[in-house]
This record gives C-alpha cells, structure tokens and sequence, in this order.
C-alpha cells in the first residue's frame, strides 16, 4: 500500500513507514518499572529490586539519548553526577500512563553496555513531535554505576534538649596536600536528618553549622583538626554521624 490513496494522502501507511523507520534507530532495549511495590526493596548500586514481584509495566526496543549537559550540575557546593537523558520508545497504547518516579531498566545497551548498569529515573513523559513515537526525559546519577566507588554519609542533628533541627548546615571535608578542603554541603531536613555523597575509601571529616550555634565536628568537638574521622565503605551509607548544637 503507497503512501497515496485514492483521495488523498494514506496516513497509516505514512505512520507505518516511519514506524519501521524509527525503529531502525533504536539503539537499546529497555524495561519500564516500578519500584512503589509493597515489599520490594530497589538497590541503586545494582540497578535491581528484591522482596518483591517483578513489577515491569513494559518492555521494547528504545532510544537512549544522552543530552549535552548536567541537569542538576551542583546543589549548594556539591558537585553531582546527575544527567539527563531522553528515551524515544514506539508508541503503544499498552504503555499507559508513565509518571514521574518510575524507573528505566536498560537491559541491553547494545553498542553502549554501560547504559545496563544505571538507574534511569523518569523526571517527565511529553508527547513526541512524531506521531509514532513517545518520549520520556529521564535523570540518571553517573555514580550508580555498580562498578564505581560510591557511597555517603548520613546522620541526624538535634539540639541540646535533644529536639530535631532543620536547616543546619552539614559539610564533609577531605584532606589534599595537608589542607582540608571542602567536598560536599547540604542542609538537614525537618526531622534533622541529612544525607551527603562521599567517595568510598577517603577519610572525610564531617561539621554541622548554624547561626548562633557553636560549631560542630564529628564526635562532639568544635575544632576541625580534632574532629573524628570518618572512612565511608564502598556502597553503603555509613550512619549514625550525628551532632548535638550547643547554643552560642
């Protein structure tokens, strides 16, 4: 059947021809998960869930683009990993509806087989400018890769009557050439928890910082050079590193 019918132009042998076109671009193929089941327990490292039964909403042959820049290049003074990237899939009236929060599971990258050990999080689903397509934008945090040296710190700040703080600055430091330099910052939570990357292997220092109250370093000292050190293991978040603030 030819693009041109009687009458008129033939639209469905249009979408057709571009459809098996389009495919001859793809480059990987993917699953489309979601790892909001009851049970189910998702490891960034792996890029694998546990607990639970495998929650695949679809499966295909798809387009993974990298695009040119960092969505998220720093948050305070940290630097991040984070990417974004687009995946084009054929439309399917089987793939319903994607949100955000789902999750990419690249099972064969093809001619990019690092693309299978990366966690894809769908950030937004739009609707392609082709009518046999559909694309999502996706984030992906270059530092899930299961080979790489990743892991962080986390803990909780209270003050003396032993209350949640929020928004007390919470830095980590590691030591170059004798000099403590700082690597990563972020602000505690309602509760007065916070969580930073870190390299797994490097001691760090961590301090919480707030106005009016005396500086801390990790374990209940005020000076840097006295603070305890803190040696985060390869992928695991190492707790616990917690502080107390002593009103000034």
């Amino acid at each position: 059947m030819g693009v041109f019918a009687s009458g008129g132009i033939n639209f469905a042998a249009i979408s057709a021809e571009m459809r098996s076109t389009m495919l001859g671009w793809f480059n990987a193929t993917i699953q489309i998960v979601d790892p909001n089941v009851e049970d189910v327990e998702w490891d960034v490292y792996t890029n694998t869930q546990s607990g639970g039964s495998k929650t695949v909403l679809w499966s295909g042959p798809a387009r993974v683009q990298h695009l040119k820049s960092d969505t998220m290049p720093t948050v305070g003074f940290s630097q991040t990993d984070i990417r974004g990237i687009r995946i084009q899939l054929p439309y399917d009236v089987e793939l319903g509806l994607i949100r955000k929060g789902l999750q990419v599971i690249v099972t064969n990258g093809g001619s990019d087989p690092i693309l299978e050990q990366l966690g894809f999080v769908v950030a937004s689903s739009i609707n392609s400018s082709y009518a046999w397509s559909r694309t999502i934008e996706c984030d992906v945090d270059l530092k899930s890769v299961s080979d790489s040296t990743w892991s962080s710190v986390a803990g909780t700040v209270v003050d003396e009557a032993d209350a949640p703080m929020a928004n007390v600055t919470v830095r980590t430091f590691r030591n170059t050439d004798n000099v403590w330099l700082l690597e990563y910052e972020t602000t505690t939570d309602v509760y007065g928890n916070y969580e930073l990357p870190a390299d797994s292997g490097v001691p760090i220092i961590v301090g919480a910082f707030k106005s009016g109250y005396y500086t801390q370093y990790w374990n209940d000292v005020s000076t840097q050079s006295s603070g305890t050190l803190v040696t985060p293991v390869n992928h695991e978040e190492t707790v616990n590193i917690d502080f107390v603030m002593v009103v000034d």
